[in-house]
């Protein structure tokens, strides 16, 4: 059983990949879209390193290998491109979304 929700957490990791063409990989890099896609690899490889937690299955050698080589970097990359992107925010939209923020955490709070 721990074997088949490994493989599907495989497959569900590799659907809709796209392959960008030689004169298209360094344009534009650093965008919300590219930096969204990376933050997302690295939900699911925090997610298969929790799995492996929960789940202990020394069989898949490889798996675990992986994971303990990748270890805590792939939170701290997390953490990076997403406070990248919140930089960028700050950026482009000032600081009155720094003084919003609050308000809308408090709105989020109350709704849910």
């Amino acid at each position: 059983m721990e074997d088949l929700v490994f493989l599907i957490l495989c497959l569900i990791s590799i659907v809709n990949i796209k392959f960008k063409g030689m004169n298209e990989f360094f344009c534009d890099y650093m965008n919300i879209k590219n930096t969204s896609q990376i933050k997302g690899i690295f939900v699911w490889m925090i997610i298969l390193y929790h799995n492996r937690i929960y789940f202990k299955n020394d069989k898949i050698y490889i798996y675990n290998y992986i994971l303990n080589y990748v270890g805590q970097k792939m939170v701290s990359l997390f953490l990076f491109y997403s406070g990248f992107g919140i930089y960028e925010s700050i950026n482009y939209k000032g600081t009155n979304y720094v003084k919003s923020l609050p308000k809308k955490g408090i709105i989020l709070f109350i709704k849910s």
